[in-house]
């Protein structure tokens, strides 16, 4: 039996953690979320997920902030980090992706395109292993 792989979210907008965490069970992971950038680095430290689900717009420590972290452990090469965020301006894209994200999704977001984009960062963060089994379902 294949593990599910676990993917943590780290957004403060409880409505956007409820639907992103029914859309990634649905797709078959195992879905973990924290509300803010400490809780989910902490979060992220306890379960070696995945991948990661990050908003950039958070109080207390914000989604660049756990970049920067996650960037500077060099967790970010091991565990690949999806940006989902309203914030579009390209100079925070050109941040993003030079702080190691694997990719970048502007709010509102299609969820097909984030289980696909989350499905293709987990396969190559194990290319050892054989692709996650992914089905976009809701």
């Amino acid at each position: 039996m294949e593990d599910k792989p676990t993917v943590v979210v780290i957004d403060d907008d409880l409505h956007i953690t409820e639907a992103l965490s029914l859309r990634l069970t649905m797709a078959g992971c195992n879905v973990r979320t924290a509300d803010n950038g400490y809780a989910g680095l902490a979060l992220i430290s306890e379960c070696n997920p995945d991948a990661v689900v990050l908003d950039l717009s958070m109080p207390q420590m914000d989604g660049i902030t756990v970049l920067t972290s996650l960037n500077d452990s060099g967790l970010n090469e091991v565990i690949p980090v999806v940006v989902l965020t309203a914030r579009v301006s390209d100079k925070v894209k050109r941040r993003v992706m030079e702080l190691g994200a694997y990719g970048f999704i502007q709010k509102p977001y299609d969820a097909e395109y984030l289980v696909t984009t989350l499905q293709s960062a987990i396969s190559r963060g194990h290319q050892d292993m054989s692709p996650m089994s992914f089905t976009a379902r809701g």
